[in-house]
C-alpha cells in the first residue's frame, strides 16, 4: 500500500477540475470513485442520463477530469479497460475516476478529513 501525503490529494470539485457535485451521487472515493446522475424526481442515483437532473453528461465529466490532472484518469463505464474487469455489472457507475498509485481523490478540500476518527 502506498503512503499518501496531503500534497497528493486531487480535489475534483475545486480548481482546476471544478466538477459540480450538486446533481450527482458519488460511490467509493480515495482511489476509485463512481459518479452517478441523480434522478430528477426521486434524487436517487441513476445511470439513465435522460432521467438525471442537471443534464448529467458522462462524456463531459470524463473530458473535464482527464484535462484537469495528470495523476487522475476518468472512464465512461463502457470504456473502462478490459484488464480491470470492472464494467459488466449494473452496480458500476456511468463514470469511473481512478487515481494513480500514491495519489488520492476527494470532492472538495473542505471534505478532507470528514469521517476520520
Amino acid at each position: 500500500m502506498a503512503t499518501i501525503s496531503r500534497e497528493r490529494i486531487v480535489y475534483l470539485g475545486d480548481d482546476p477540475c471544478g466538477l459540480d457535485f450538486s446533481n450527482v451521487a458519488i460511490s467509493g472515493g480515495n482511489v476509485v470513485m463512481g459518479v452517478w446522475g441523480r434522478d430528477a424526481e426521486t434524487g436517487e442515483p441513476t445511470a439513465d442520463a435522460e432521467a438525471a437532473a442537471g443534464g448529467f453528461d458522462p462524456a463531459a465529466i470524463v473530458a473535464r477530469v482527464d484535462a484537469c490532472h495528470p495523476n487522475v484518469k476518468a472512464y465512461a463505464k463502457d470504456d473502462v479497460p478490459d484488464r480491470y474487469k470492472y464494467k459488466e455489472n449494473v452496480r458500476i457507475a456511468p463514470v469511473i475516476i481512478a487515481a494513480d498509485v500514491g495519489w488520492t481523490i476527494c470532492g472538495y478540500e473542505s471534505w478532507a478529513g470528514e469521517g476520520d476518527g
